[in-house]
Order: C-alpha cells, then structure tokens, then sequence
C-alpha cells in the first residue's frame, strides 16, 4: 500500500500536476493509503530541501546530479530517518546521471532499506512526457514487470514488451517522448494487462 512523501524542488506546478495524474492512474490497480504534501502544493520546507541536497549531489565537472550521491546523502537526512515507513518521490530540476549512464530521466531505487523515485524534470518535453515517466517510475516502485514474469526484458532493469505499456523502456529522449504520446492517443490502458496484475499483487500490508 502506498504511502508517499513528496519531495518537490521545481519551480512550477507542472511537475505536480504530472504526478498528480501518475497517482491516480496507479491508484487504479494499487491502493493509495497517504501522500504528503499535495502533489503541485507549494511546500517551501520540501523545496529547500530539495534543493539543499542537489546542490551538495551536483557534479561541478559534469553540470549533472549525480543520483547515487544524491540518494546516499537523503538517507543520512533527519527528514528521511523520520519517515521510515513513507516511500520518497524526490523531484528536481537539474539533469541526472548514474552509475556508468551518462543520463537517465531518474528512477526507482530501494537503498539502505529505503525506497526512492527521483525524476529530474530536465529532459522532459512536456506534461505528457512527464506523466509518464511519473508513471512508469511509481510502477517499478510497487512491482509491475518483474524479471520472473512473460513478456519482459532486462533492459536497464526489468521491462515489460507488451504494447502501449507505460513500462517499456525507452533510450533516447525522442523514443520516450514519441512512446509516451503514443500511449496517450491510443487511449489504452496507462498500465497493460500483466501490469495491472503485478500493481493488484504487491499490494503492501498496512
């Protein structure tokens, strides 16, 4: 069961409004329980937060965040410590980098017995692109496509490959930007069938 703690450090309401729309897509398959704050509500205490920890993560040489870095020092936060039974969605400004990628729009991250999603809004190309993203990120964090299940890929992870499914993996900008407006216009399902099944069955105790 989702219990989410927004972190937003954008300054526009359209990264709320994005993940406002995710949330509720996802909570078609998989019980929301809490988030706070509202998505797109300003909240100055998670804005300077945010961009507190970016600015300590960011990478002066690559002008990039650098997502371990920035995930290893929110687990050494008192706001995380405090909030130990919340999963994070941790949302920034800045282009991000891991590991050996030289980008990635974010990602799902289970660190230190911790769950992170961070999106960086940067390579976005507009609300669409983003809702997406939200969405394919929030469905990695509560199960959907597992390795172990038909019809997916090792791909930078786990992916589904069934059609108009917002976990397909894209490597480029312009492929996801185009696969996300390709959902959008066909008007399927946000999550494919097998999706939805792994979102009902990883429900999380209360």
């Amino acid at each position: 069961m989702a219990r989410l703690m927004i972190h937003d450090g954008t300054r526009t309401q359209m990264a709320g409004r994005a993940l406002s729309w995710a949330l509720t897509e996802l909570s078609r398959y998989h019980p929301i329980k809490s988030v706070k704050p509202k998505p797109g509500e300003i909240h100055l205490p998670s804005y300077n937060f945010v961009k507190d920890i970016e600015r300590r993560s960011f990478d002066q040489n690559r002008r990039q965040v650098n997502r371990d870095r920035l995930e290893e020092i929110l687990t050494n936060t008192s706001v995380i410590q405090n909030n130990r039974d919340q999963q994070h969605i941790i949302l920034i400004e800045h282009d991000l980098y891991a590991g050996n990628l030289n980008w990635c729009f974010g990602g799902y991250h289970h660190y230190k017995n911790f769950d992170f999603v961070t999106v960086s809004t940067k390579r976005m190309q507009d609300i669409i692109h983003l809702q997406y993203i939200l969405a394919h990120e929030l469905g990695h964090l509560y199960g959907a496509a597992p390795s172990n299940r038909s019809n997916t890929e090792i791909f930078l992870g786990s992916h589904c490959i069934n059609n108009n499914c917002v976990m397909q993996q894209k490597d480029t900008v312009e492929k996801s930007a185009r696969y996300t407006h390709q959902i959008h216009l066909s008007n399927s399902p946000t999550f494919c069938g097998q999706c939805q099944a792994d979102l009902q069955k990883n429900v999380r105790g209360l």
